[in-house]
């Protein structure tokens, strides 16, 4: 009890502190660490993904850049998150197009030409 109290008061300030800059991790643990910190924070699905385009992340950051914000970093997920379904949708659209195409056995005609006075 006292615990779950403890966190839920500590929240806004792990909050706040999460738009300064933080070391990037230099361990794997500290990775993982790293990683949980702001996964938990922002209130992030975990997974593979997640993972490898936060490790991506951290790889693409410039050599010149040794600390970064947690904040940063969750709102990049977020982007890659949207990404992804975006993708995700546009590959659907693509696969029942070409079903399309294999039932009629030919290939759709394209829209009329658009004149310009």
């Amino acid at each position: 009890m006292l615990k779950k109290l403890l966190s839920y008061l500590l929240k806004p300030f792990l909050l706040l502190k999460s738009f300064f800059s933080t070391e990037l991790p230099k361990t794997e643990a500290d990775f993982e660490a790293f990683y949980q910190d702001v996964i938990d924070l922002f209130k992030l699905p975990s997974g593979n993904q997640t993972r490898q385009a936060f490790a991506t992340m951290i790889m693409h950051l410039p050599n010149d850049v040794a600390s970064k914000s947690k904040a940063w970093f969750a709102v990049c997920l977020k982007k890659a998150l949207a990404n992804q379904a975006a993708y995700n949708v546009l590959d659907k659209i693509r696969q029942e197009e070409k079903k399309e195409k294999g039932q009629d056995g030919q290939q759709p005609s394209p829209p009329p030409p658009v004149q310009v006075n």
